[in-house]
C-alpha cells in the first residue's frame, strides 16, 4: 500500500475523511448531474453488494449492503463537505485547489506531459477501497474500455478471428504502443489491456506497479437490457439527497419501483418473461458477471 504525496502532504489513501488542506475529489464529482454507473457502482461493489438480483428480474440496490454503500456515497458530500462538482480535476490539482483525487490514464498523461512544474511532487496510488471484516481491502473500479467483436453474419469469420488473435497478441500490442510514441510522442502512450504487453512498456516503474496491482480489482458493471434505468435512478437518488436534501430511503424506494417496472418491461421485450410476468428463461446474471470480471480477476488479491 503506497502513499500519495503532494507538496510534502501525505494522505492515507484509505481514509478520504482525513482533515487535509483543500478538497478531496472523487470521480463522482466530475460527472455533473448525471452520475453514471461507472462512478456509483464502485461504492456498491466494494460493500459486497450487487446491482441486480440473482435472476436479473429485479434490482438489488435496496439490499442492506447497497443501502450502506449509497449512504456512504451521499454522506461524503452531506456530512464531510466534499465539493459536489469539480469541473476539471487536472486543472484543480495543477493549481493546488484539490490535493487528491481519482482519475484515469488520460489524467495521468495530462499531469505528466502538460504540468512539468509539478514533476516529482505527485504520485500514483491504488484506488481507495473498503476494508472488509477479514481485514482485506476491496478496491473495485470499472475500466473504461473498448472492445473487438465479430458480427455473427460475417462471411469471413475465420479471417476475422485470425485478425483479432493477431491484433490482441502481446507482441502486437507492445509494438503498437512503441510505434505510437515514436511517431506521435510520449503523450500518446498506449495503456493496452494485454497485461503481459503492459508489463513490458516503458512506464515509470512505480506507476506500472500500481496499475498492475489495481488491475486485480477491475470489476465491470454487469450488462442488462435495463441498465440505463438503473444508472438514471441511482443518479437521481444522489441528486435528491445531496442537492435537494431529500430523505434517502424515500428516494431509494421510489427508484426501486421505477427500476423493477422497467426491468420487467425489458425482459418481456427480449423474451425472458411472458406478459403475465412468468419466467420463460433465466437471464443468467452469474454467467455474465463471470465473463465481465474474468480478465480483471475480481477479488483475486486480498490486501492487509
Amino acid at each position: 500500500m503506497g502513499e500519495l504525496t503532494f507538496k510534502g502532504l501525505k494522505v492515507d489513501e484509505l481514509d478520504l475523511t482525513n482533515k487535509i488542506e483543500g478538497q478531496v475529489e472523487l470521480d463522482i464529482s466530475q460527472r455533473a448531474s448525471l452520475k453514471g454507473l461507472g462512478v456509483t457502482t464502485p461504492f456498491i461493489y466494494q460493500k459486497g453488494a450487487e446491482i441486480y438480483s440473482e435472476k436479473g428480474n429485479t434490482t438489488a440496490i435496496n439490499s442492506t449492503e447497497s443501502v450502506d454503500a449509497i449512504t456512504e456515497m451521499t454522506e461524503f458530500y452531506k456530512i464531510y463537505g466534499m465539493q459536489t462538482t469539480v469541473e476539471n480535476f487536472y486543472l484543480s490539482f495543477r493549481y493546488g485547489e484539490v490535493p487528491i483525487g481519482i482519475g484515469d490514464f488520460n489524467t495521468y498523461l495530462q499531469l505528466k506531459m502538460a504540468a512539468p512544474e509539478l514533476a516529482g511532487q505527485w504520485g500514483v496510488a491504488l484506488c481507495p477501497g473498503t476494508r472488509q471484516k477479514d481485514g482485506s481491502i476491496l478496491r473495485y473500479q470499472p475500466a473504461d474500455t473498448t472492445a473487438s467483436m465479430i458480427f455473427a453474419n460475417t462471411d469471413k469469420p475465420d479471417e476475422a478471428w485470425e485478425f483479432l488473435k493477431w491484433w490482441l497478441d502481446e507482441d502486437t500490442q507492445y509494438e503498437y504502443s512503441i510505434r505510437r510514441c515514436q511517431s506521435l510522442g510520449l503523450e500518446y502512450q498506449w495503456n493496452t489491456a494485454n497485461i503481459e504487453a503492459f508489463k513490458k512498456l516503458p512506464f515509470d516503474s512505480d506507476v506500472k506497479e500500481k496499475a498492475i496491482e489495481q488491475w486485480q480489482y477491475q470489476r465491470e458493471v454487469t450488462p442488462h437490457p435495463a441498465s440505463y434505468i438503473v444508472e438514471r435512478e441511482l443518479s437521481g437518488v444522489w441528486n435528491d439527497v445531496v442537492i435537494d436534501s431529500s430523505d434517502m430511503m424515500e428516494s431509494l424506494d421510489q427508484a426501486v419501483l421505477v427500476i423493477d417496472r422497467e426491468i420487467k418491461r425489458k425482459l418481456q421485450e427480449f423474451g425472458y418473461i411472458d406478459q403475465d410476468g412468468k419466467l420463460i428463461k433465466d437471464y443468467n446474471i452469474e454467467i455474465l458477471k463471470m465473463l465481465y470480471t474474468k480478465t480483471g480477476r475480481r477479488g483475486a488479491k486480498n490486501e492487509k
